[in-house]
């Protein structure tokens, strides 16, 4: 079993909530793979990076994508045959121009070409919800749960409080997490 963690636009596979996923992915499934790859801030890199990775031979592949990350997971999950299922931690709604990637340490710009990116992985299509897993909080005021559970209805759907976009202690989802890895096992 393969799990790729994909991140946001300016996280990393360093951050405290992909860290704590990390050791808890290895310690209940021992046998699996995990991988968290730092993207790219490039949109026409993002793609092909994963592509490459998911291209490897093996069991059933589980993408966790958080914020933008979780935007690239619902494509690729739309758009391959080979994903057993998606865990969406947070959607995005919305790109400031202006960023700064601390784990880079520089700033950089939103182009059209990211725009342009992000409104490809949006306009997919849903076919199969209980194939996701929605994880969402009631208090971040960067991606509204509201909104995102509009996206996916039918999904199985995890809603916290106290936590906004960053979803530090996401291991208060850890049993739902896993109840929802274990239906494709």
């Amino acid at each position: 079993m393969l799990f790729l963690y994909l991140h946001g636009f300016n996280s990393s596979p360093n951050s405290v909530k992909a860290k704590k996923l990390n050791v808890f992915l290895k310690a209940s499934y021992p046998e699996s793979k995990v991988v968290m790859p730092q993207l790219s801030v490039g949109p026409e890199k993002v793609l092909s990076s994963i592509d490459k990775i998911l291209s490897e031979p093996g069991g059933q592949k589980f993408l966790i994508g958080s914020s933008l990350g979780g935007l690239i997971a619902r494509y690729l999950t739309e758009t391959r045959e080979d994903i057993a299922g998606s865990i969406l931690i947070k959607k995005i709604q919305y790109i400031e121009r202006e960023q700064y990637h601390p784990e880079l340490g520089r700033h950089y710009q939103i182009t059209n070409k990211h725009l342009d990116f992000v409104q490809r992985l949006t306009l997919v299509g849903s076919k199969n919800q209980s194939k996701y897993l929605l994880l969402c909080q009631k208090d971040d005021q960067e991606c509204l749960w509201e909104e995102s559970r509009e996206v996916l209805p039918e999904a199985d759907f995890y809603l916290g409080e106290g936590q906004g976009h960053g979803f530090e202690n996401i291991e208060v989802a850890f049993d739902h997490i896993q109840g929802f890895i274990d239906k494709f096992c």
